[in-house]
């Protein structure tokens, strides 16, 4: 809700609310949000980076709806620990 809903908006705002802020504004909260999973290591923050850019394009996409991403992001994570659970991700 912060990276999306607060981040986003307030970045988009700041570079005129067109098109490229938008745009620009997807980037930045995308890099934001890798960044803030930095204890996952660089390909982490890389990975986090571009799944939080998708999340703010799908953001957009659906009329700036913060359930779509917030539903997405859930599915996202429960498939991680499960798939870390039984030994196929990425584990500690």
């Amino acid at each position: 809700m912060i990276a999306r809903g607060f981040i986003l908006n307030r970045l988009a705002e700041a570079l005129g609310a067109t098109r490229m802020g938008w745009i620009l504004g997807v980037v930045g909260q995308g890099l934001i949000f890798g960044g803030a999973h930095w204890y996952q290591g660089l390909a982490g923050v890389i990975a986090i980076t571009i799944v939080g850019a998708l999340l703010g394009f799908a953001y957009l996409k659906a009329g700036r709806n913060l359930w779509v991403t917030i539903i997405t992001h859930g599915i996202v994570d429960s498939v991680a620990v499960t798939a870390i659970y039984f030994g196929v991700g990425p584990g500690p």
